[in-house]
């Protein structure tokens, strides 16, 4: 397993147990919640984790964005502030901010930086479920704050389309 795929995985059934109730979370609650373990025991705010034992580190970098967004996901969805010892928000957002490019982007991709900003904005919709519109002018706001003039405007197109 990677710390993408096992976010990714527990996000959704995070969701299916939010929308099916006890049922589902009786059936699937233990898979969920070793999910949230391994997270815990192999959380690496350096990138992705894989753990294979010829080459822990060698797999950091790919999908290191979207590992990011995962944690966001899941720590959302899950409320959590941690997994396990791990300050996840914290540690990433220190990684992602001392590694943004000059222009304002991460890692020169339009989905790195989209990745990137998402868990920035930690766009919880958990709290006081604001409606889709005010979702997007967060992550609209942080796009401005953090990238500057180029991306402002299609941040500001994409609220007013919403709105």
């Amino acid at each position: 397993p990677t710390g993408s795929m096992t976010s990714s995985g527990v996000g959704v059934l995070a969701i299916c147990e939010e929308q099916l109730g006890t049922r589902f979370k009786s059936i699937y609650g233990n898979a969920r919640k070793s999910g949230v373990l391994w997270l815990a025991e192999h959380f690496d705010p350096r990138g992705n984790p894989y753990p294979r034992k010829e080459k822990p580190d060698a797999w950091l970098a790919n999908w290191r964005y979207y590992y990011y967004y995962g944690l966001e996901r899941v720590g959302s969805l899950l409320e959590l502030e941690r997994f396990g010892p791990n300050d996840w928000y914290r540690q990433g957002a220190a990684v992602l901010l001392r590694d943004q490019n000059g222009p304002g982007d991460w890692n020169d991709t339009q989905h790195d930086t989209a990745f990137a900003l998402l868990f920035l904005s930690r766009a919880d919709v958990r709290q006081g479920r604001p409606d889709q519109e005010r979702v997007s002018a967060r992550i609209g706001r942080c796009a401005v704050e953090r990238l500057g003039d180029g991306v402002r405007h299609g941040c500001a197109r994409e609220v007013r389309t919403r709105g």
